[in-house]
């Protein structure tokens, strides 16, 4: 669910992005990607999300080719099946001079995936990625609402959905059409994911438990596990109860977060 922003120019998100281009263009350049990333500098080494951007502010930030160098120099190297989440800075609504358009963004997106909301059903469960900037920032398209009402017609029989969604709709501070699809959920089993705020946190809504998972390598002040700022990956299986969440420190602690909690 990270935001990877790349097909995405923010010239100020990082102050120190000239200081990284020769961190980048190594990148590019070696045989062996994942052993570069792994003998970079700590002061170097950029979250996955970052990686366009001193690029970018060097080179065009629209130039497909460059962008999909970018991409291919870490996802083309993965053996396993990767589903993505468009992140808000993957597709931004928010017109800044000096930033990729819009529409270069989502095209950048739909040549790759084709899509930009999608389902699919695995072992009873249905999993649901939806885009929160659809057309609009912090927003679900009538469209993508009426998509998921089709889907959730004709699988009436899974034994429990996860949702995923970037920024978490249900605290915007506009009209964001969450609330209908929330709607259509009603009297269902299922869980709901987002990010944005990089802090973790659940609570309860709709009978429900939502999460908001907290970074893995994105910014953040990383204050410890007490203000939910970690970085960390979080590992869902399916229990016969529901979803069963180990979140796994990257920093090596042993401490948990949400442990064993169901739903």
């Amino acid at each position: 669910m990270n935001d990877y922003g790349l097909s995405w120019n923010e010239p100020t998100r990082w102050c120190s992005g000239y200081v990284k281009l020769d961190y980048y263009e190594r990148l590019f350049d070696s045989d062996d990607v994942f052993e570069t990333m792994r003998t970079a500098p700590d002061d170097l080494y950029p979250g996955l999300y970052d990686i366009s951007l001193g690029l970018a502010r060097h080179y065009s930030g629209d130039d497909p080719i460059l962008l999909s160098r970018i991409w291919n120099a870490f996802f083309g190297e993965l053996e396993m099946p990767f589903f993505f989440l468009v992140g808000k800075y993957d597709i931004q609504a928010k017109s800044v001079e000096g930033r990729v358009s819009y529409e270069t963004m989502w095209s950048q997106w739909e040549n790759r995936f084709g899509t930009t909301y999608y389902y699919c059903v695995y072992k009873g469960v249905l999993f649901l990625g939806l885009f929160s900037n659809d057309r609009m920032e912090r927003h679900l398209s009538e469209k993508q609402v009426a998509c998921t009402r089709e889907v959730l017609k004709e699988h009436m029989d899974v034994r429990w959905m996860l949702v995923f969604v970037h920024h978490p709709l249900w605290e915007s501070p506009h009209v964001s059409n969450f609330d209908n699809n929330e709607t259509l959920l009603e009297g269902r089993k299922y869980s709901v994911f987002a990010v944005q705020q990089k802090m973790y946190r659940h609570f309860e809504r709709k009978n429900t438990n939502y999460y908001f998972l907290a970074t893995t390598g994105s910014g953040s002040p990383l204050l410890g596990t007490e203000f939910g700022e970690f970085n960390h990956v979080t590992w869902v299986t399916m229990a016969d109860g529901g979803p069963k969440l180990a979140n796994l420190r990257l920093d090596g602690n042993k401490g948990s977060i949400g442990r064993g909690r169901l739903g």
